[in-house]
């Protein structure tokens, strides 16, 4: 093997370069800004088909105008995906490693030797000024003023006397948790593509939904439960019913936490009134219920269009229609063009929240008719007898659930806990030592140490 002119083995001046400070900053600074960038621009999500991307690019698109278009075309949108980003994540990775083998043998004689009591003489200095004993000093004085220093004290007898203080060696054992902690977001960034979220909307008491990512999971919602205070609804809670093959989990998800079943955490995000409506006429063949479109009041069906309606003698099964109430809204419109009618619902804020008591304020109108069909608050669970057929409202609640499939978050977690630990104790415990010795004429000489130089000069 060649040597370089310095002395050093190629493979030596490799790993130094390896397990350098200088190329951890530099590797640290560069993620971190890769990092900051990713938080600065929307990053593209992972969707479970092609639509909800599409939509999301769209609304991209008009909030940033034509900024993004440079983002997309510098990969902005998507730095953690990035070979440059995984790159350089693993080249720090290779850094800290590096770094810990080449300091673990040091930390650990560091946290481990035996006190060093005594120096080569020349390494004393004698000490003066201040608050130094007055001199010659005898050994009580010496032992008191050196311990006020707060340091622990080892005491060689003999003649000279010889003592060695240092504070607790706890600076290694933070440096090593500071290390481990670092190794620890290694795995996180290698699980990251794996995680994924999901959201559901759920009618309480409807059938189940599977989740998209984990088919054989299916969660159906059971119920809404929440105390009412000082006539605020508070500690508002879904119940969940989970079923994973042979396994099931019936729990409550809300602001004490989530409910982990399937290996999933499922976070409550939003929650509402679900309001089933159902339309009939006189003789009470059901009748289709169509949502009105933003700001347009739905009478008849279009010209030139049938009337989907049901007849006796449909195959298909008649299926109600359900309004949901969500976080925000006041309000739901709907047309039933077979009466010509036009129905707006407002419920009441109990019954927004999707519990029963509630009430809804109902406002009919019907094509040809100068003042309204139906004017009036009504109860939740009601039907309408109008003249020209019947309307009947049955509430429910609906939950909107997240489901969380996140493996990185225990290595966050106990990275997290080492980092903190291992700073905290590097910070506030940092190594100083002391070395003194007092001769027979009554001198004491002193020498005070780096925390780098505490590891030699010992004889």
């Amino acid at each position: 093997m060649a040597v370089p002119p310095q002395g050093h083995p190629l493979w030596r001046r490799f790993w130094n370069f390896l397990a350098s400070r200088r190329v951890a900053v530099i590797l640290l600074l560069l993620v971190l800004l890769l990092a900051l960038a990713g938080l600065a621009v929307p990053q593209r999500p992972v969707e479970p088909d092609a639509a909800g991307l599409k939509v999301w690019q769209e609304g991209m698109r008009e909030r940033y105008g034509p900024a993004w278009g440079v983002y997309e075309a510098l990969g902005l949108t998507e730095i953690f995906h990035t070979s440059l980003f995984w790159a350089l994540a693993a080249a720090l990775f290779l850094n800290t490693l590096a770094c810990t083998v080449d300091r673990l043998g040091r930390l650990l004689r560091e946290m481990k030797r035996p006190p060093a009591l005594r120096l080569p003489e020349t390494a004393y200095a004698l000490l003066g000024g201040g608050d130094a004993p007055p001199h010659p000093c005898s050994l009580g004085e010496a032992r008191r003023y050196l311990r006020r220093w707060g340091y622990r004290l080892w005491e060689e007898p003999g003649r000279p006397y010889y003592f060695y203080g240092e504070t607790p060696r706890l600076a290694p054992l933070g440096t090593l948790l500071s290390h481990l902690g670092l190794l620890l977001l290694v795995p996180a960034l290698l699980l990251q593509p794996l995680a994924w979220r999901e959201r559901l909307i759920l009618d309480a008491e409807a059938s189940p939904s599977a989740l998209s990512h984990r088919p054989v999971c299916a969660v159906s919602a059971l119920t809404l439960q929440a105390e009412e205070a000082g006539g605020f609804l508070r500690s508002i809670s879904g119940e969940l019913f989970v079923r994973e093959g042979e396994t099931a989990v019936r729990g409550w998800t809300g602001p004490e936490g989530p409910l982990s079943a399937c290996g999933v955490n499922f976070y409550l995000r939003s929650y509402g009134l679900a309001l089933q409506v159902e339309a009939a006429d006189r003789s009470g063949r059901p009748l289709d219920v169509v949502p009105a479109e933003e700001g347009r009041t739905v009478f008849s069906p279009p010209p030139g269009k049938a009337l989907p309606g049901h007849s006796e003698t449909s195959a298909q099964p008649f299926v109600p229609a359900v309004f949901r109430f969500p976080a925000g809204s006041t309000e739901r419109s709907f047309g039933i063009p077979s009466l010509a009618l036009h129905v707006t619902v407002a419920p009441s804020a109990t019954a927004l929240a999707g519990f029963r008591e509630g009430l809804l304020h109902v406002y009919i109108e019907q094509a040809g008719l100068n003042r309204p069909l139906f004017d009036g608050r009504i109860a939740a669970n009601t039907t309408l007898e109008l003249p020209t057929g019947r309307l009947s409202f049955r509430p429910s609640s609906f939950l909107e659930v997240e489901a969380v499939y996140d493996p990185t978050f225990p290595f966050l977690l106990s990275a997290g806990c080492f980092l903190v630990v291992g700073s905290s104790l590097a910070l506030l415990f940092p190594r100083r030592c002391f070395w003194a010795r007092l001769d027979e004429d009554g001198a004491l000489r002193v020498r005070f140490s780096r925390e780098e130089d505490t590891s030699g000069g010992a004889t």
